[in-house]
């Protein structure tokens, strides 16, 4: 079984940590977590951090595991096009074969996932691994999502939000969802303070 864990990572957090150590605590016998960063989301607009800032802050934050199975990715972010999940898995299907996979996706994204490119094509492909994000436990699935394909993951809610987190620095608050090896990266680069 192999998960990938896809995002901005603008910058990685807490709570892109807790989703990691929960995921192998369900998953010990899993063969690899990829860990993707997009280069631009169709969602979002152009990331803050440069490429070679944000795949230095994910390496920090990998320190804390196994590196032989928690995999960073790079296809994605210098591919410098915006990232469509249905492109990646379809690459990785032809790298894999027929090994399981499963999508880490947070709960906000599962309302939203009948609105992504092909997202029946990805349901074929993959099964929806769905972290919670929010404190109430709503889990709103969309009708148009097979429930056979989605897993809910019961993962320590860190309300953590990249988008907050720079936000917060830019306006010179501390935030303390970040892990302190990537709070002292971003102070050295200067990264988001303006």
């Amino acid at each position: 079984m192999i998960g990938i864990f896809g995002g901005s990572f603008d910058p990685p957090h807490k709570g892109h940590q807790e989703i990691i150590r929960k995921f192998w605590e369900k998953f010990p016998d899993a063969k690899n977590l990829l860990i993707i960063p997009n280069h631009i989301s169709p969602l979002k607009e152009k990331k803050s951090a440069t490429k070679k800032n944000i795949l230095e802050m994910l390496n920090l934050m990998l320190e804390g595991f196994d590196q032989t199975k928690n995999i960073l990715r790079k296809d994605e972010i210098e591919n410098e096009k915006v990232s469509y999940t249905i492109d990646t898995l379809l690459r990785l299907r032809r790298e894999f074969g027929e090994e399981e996979i499963f999508l880490l996706i947070g709960e906000d994204n599962l309302e939203s996932f009948p609105r992504w490119k092909e997202y029946t094509k990805i349901l074929e492909l993959a099964s929806l691994l769905v972290f919670r994000r929010k404190i109430e436990n709503s889990r709103m699935i969309p009708d148009s999502i097979p429930q056979a394909k989605i897993l809910f993951m019961n993962n320590e809610i860190i309300p953590a939000s990249s988008t907050e987190i720079r936000d917060d620095l830019r306006n010179g608050k501390i935030n303390n969802y970040l892990p302190v090896r990537i709070s002292d990266y971003i102070t050295k680069e200067r990264l988001y303070f303006d």
